[in-house]
Formats: structure tokens, C-alpha cells, sequence
């Protein structure tokens, strides 16, 4: 997980303790989450980048895609929270 998603994952928590909000097996269904995002896993692009220049395109990552897409950071926050 990059950076960015950690960082979402990490506030979603703190804004969902901080509300009082409780997520069950009642509610999981009808929760979504929202993030907006300019731009996805940078730190995972300019490692990956750095692996493929120093290395060769064998060595990349191939979570690469999957760690830098801006999805990714509202799919780990449903997650870690279990919304469906």
C-alpha cells in the first residue's frame, strides 16, 4: 500500500472514532467513501521508475499499477472499515 492510501486509511479511522460513527453488519451496506485525488502513489511510481532504469523492466514491481491508481486509497479505507 503507498503512502497516499496509508495516509487515507489513517484519517478515515481518525474521523470515524472522532464522529462517533459505529460500522455493523447493519449499516456496512450503505456506507461509501469518497476520496478525491489528483494523483495516486507517487512514492511507489518514482521508486518503480528508479527499479526499472537501475534494474530493468524484469524488476518492477507488479503491484506497481495496483499501489499508484487513485482507487486505490477509497478501496483500502472500505476495507480496513469493512464497508461493503
Amino acid at each position: 500500500m503507498d503512502r497516499f492510501a496509508q495516509l487515507a486509511v489513517a484519517a478515515s479511522q481518525q474521523a470515524v472514532e472522532q464522529a462517533g460513527l459505529e460500522i455493523n453488519s447493519s449499516n456496512q451496506d450503505s456506507i461509501g467513501v469518497v476520496i478525491g485525488s489528483g494523483i495516486g502513489g507517487l512514492t511507489t511510481l518514482f521508486e518503480q521508475t528508479k527499479v526499472l532504469l537501475d534494474r530493468g523492466p524484469n524488476r518492477v514491481n507488479p503491484f506497481l499499477v495496483p499501489m499508484m491508481i487513485t482507487d486505490m486509497a477509497a478501496a483500502q479505507v472500505s476495507i480496513v472499515l469493512g464497508l461493503k
